[in-house]
């Protein structure tokens, strides 16, 4: 349990950083723009990948999960949220790794934020994640 939580927090760290880098290199972020977009569309594709194929359940079970992580994605709007849930379903050294990678353009185009703007948007991914452990115990 304590090295799936840790593996949560630091693939929220990714955000932070993100900004971070976004403070430090205005000007390169403001330029490279539709690149971080494009590697942000990138990433998420990678992530949704890699969850399913590293789902440890039958393949009955990744359709529900399928459709039951595209139902919430209709209501949530909010990819980062939905990583919280795959992350917590499959915390493992990859998962947690393409989420932080995937913090890095996410947290780079929310540069004109506080870190405290940015706490309060993405704290719902570390309870997502939590829920995601929470499940994980019924696949």
């Amino acid at each position: 349990m304590f090295n799936e939580v840790t593996a949560i927090l630091v693939a929220y760290l990714g955000v932070f950083i993100g900004l971070l880098l976004s403070k430090i290199a205005k000007e390169e972020v403001s330029a490279g723009k539709q690149n971080l977009i494009n590697l942000e569309h990138l990433l998420r594709l990678l992530i949704i990948i890699v969850f399913f194929v590293m789902l440890p359940t039958t393949i009955v079970n990744k359709f529900v999960v399928a459709v039951i992580l595209f139902v919430l994605a209709m209501f949530v709007k909010k990819n980062y949220y939905l990583f919280g849930l795959m992350l917590g379903m499959n915390p493992n050294f990859i998962m947690s790794s393409l989420v932080l990678i995937y913090g890095f353009p996410f947290g780079s185009l929310m540069h004109n934020h506080k870190y405290s703007g940015i706490l309060k948007k993405t704290w719902q991914f570390l309870l997502f994640a939590l829920i995601g452990i929470a499940v994980r115990g019924f696949i």
